[in-house]
């Protein structure tokens, strides 16, 4: 059991533990930026797939989520203007203010949706065919 102890004895020569310590450090780093990036991701399905189902749980998670991250926008895009950072900030505001007016107003918003399933195009089936 003593050999177990003595292997994990860090060395003593400094150059390596630099090396390892930063090694260990990116390691990590990428770890966490992974599970990030994960969770990023399933996050914007839930949103996805609770908003294509029509869940209005969705629609809270989706203005909470996207609203958050509208001050990180904004601090991109006052480090650097682009287009595509624009566009995003653009897109997001558009969809916070729709699904917000969607959570206060719900029974126009579910008239108007009954309104476009209702007046749905009928094809029309000819007789002499």
């Amino acid at each position: 059991m003593t050999h177990v102890k003595q292997n994990l004895r860090p060395t003593r020569d400094p150059g390596l533990v630099t090396i390892a310590i930063f090694k260990l450090f990116k390691g990590v780093s990428l770890i966490a930026l992974g599970l990030g990036a994960i969770l990023y991701g399933s996050l914007f399905t839930v949103e996805g797939v609770g908003l294509w189902k029509g869940k209005r749980w969705a629609e809270y998670l989706t203005v909470i989520a996207t609203s958050t991250l509208i001050a990180f926008e904004l601090y991109e895009l006052a480090r650097r203007l682009t287009m595509v950072r624009v566009s995003a900030l653009v897109v997001n505001v558009a969809a916070v203010i729709y699904l917000v007016y969607r959570l206060r107003h719900p029974r126009a918003a579910d008239t108007a949706s009954a309104a476009q399933r209702v007046h749905r195009p009928s094809h029309a089936v000819s007789g002499n065919a």
